[in-house]
């Protein structure tokens, strides 16, 4: 998992947990010859200095007039979404797979490009997984510099990411912490718990809105302590087809919804309360 606009390293799923401190350098993709398939780990990208950069995030500042039928004040902090159907897309299409996760990365730049425009802190996205992510590096390079100067969209990439084991490793470093009399039994708590796992990376850890493409109506062990209480959307389209269109639907369906978190629902309809 990495994040952009973020000044913190965040751990790699599946990799020794390291300390999260304040990076300072460029964004660079460094290769980790101990990680299974050498998968690339990034750094967080510090905001840019020049003038061409400064004027960018003025530019961002500016309001733009959302899309007929959605409310700014309703619009969802936190969007994560499952990227799925890249090889379905590509097969249809008698293309090489390579071609549906090169077509599925330009769909992520529109999306991202649209978060910015629209006011959403944070995206997370998942799909990757250990052989495919290579080939489309070049192109989440160019979604990198295309956004680096952004200062309102946190982009955070889970790549070959399991919700399993961000929560087995948050128990391990309690554990650990435990063990070393750091922490006591007694205060193990939820909290305690959201510090060690993999989004703390981010002020917003929860998503509010899960979008999954290409039919499927799972959540593929994905966020599974941090999707508790996220509205789910599931939509047909594959995810290279996924565009403006299905994002506000999406936006529309989650704005129509009562979140209740747990709770029970206070509203009274003709005289009754629905549960």
């Amino acid at each position: 998992m990495f994040t952009l606009q973020l000044p913190h390293t965040t751990p790699f799923p599946h990799s020794k947990p390291t300390p999260r401190t304040r990076s300072t350098t460029p964004l660079h993709i460094q290769i980790n010859p101990t990680h299974p398939a050498g998968l690339p780990r990034l750094r967080s990208l510090p905001l840019a200095t020049s003038k061409a950069g400064a004027v960018a995030v003025e530019k961002q500042k500016q309001e733009e007039e959302l899309p007929e039928g959605l409310q700014r004040e309703a619009m969802p902090r936190h969007v994560a979404v499952i990227m799925d159907g890249n090889v379905r897309w590509a097969r249809q299409r008698g293309l090489p797979g390579g071609a549906g996760h090169e077509a599925g990365v330009r769909s992520l730049r529109k999306l991202v490009e649209l978060c910015c425009r629209w006011g959403i802190k944070v995206l997370t996205v998942f799909a990757f997984s250990y052989d495919n992510w290579v080939r489309p590096k070049k192109l989440i390079s160019e979604a990198e510099e295309t956004t680096k100067n952004n200062t309102r969209l946190q982009l955070i990439v889970a790549v070959s990411y399991s919700g399993k084991y961000d929560i087995i490793q948050a128990c391990k470093n309690i554990a650990q912490k435990a063990k070393n009399g750091l922490v006591k039994v007694e205060e193990i708590d939820e909290e305690l718990i959201e510090q060690e796992l993999e989004t703390n990376c981010t002020e917003y850890p929860y998503p509010d809105l899960l979008i999954r493409t290409s039919g499927e109506l799972r959540v593929s062990n994905f966020l599974l302590w941090q999707l508790a209480y996220t509205e789910l959307f599931f939509v047909r389209a594959l995810w290279p087809d996924f565009g403006q269109d299905e994002f506000v639907e999406a936006l529309s369906s989650f704005q129509q919804r009562n979140r209740r978190y747990g709770g029970r629902d206070l509203q009274v309809e003709d005289g009754k309360s629905r549960e």
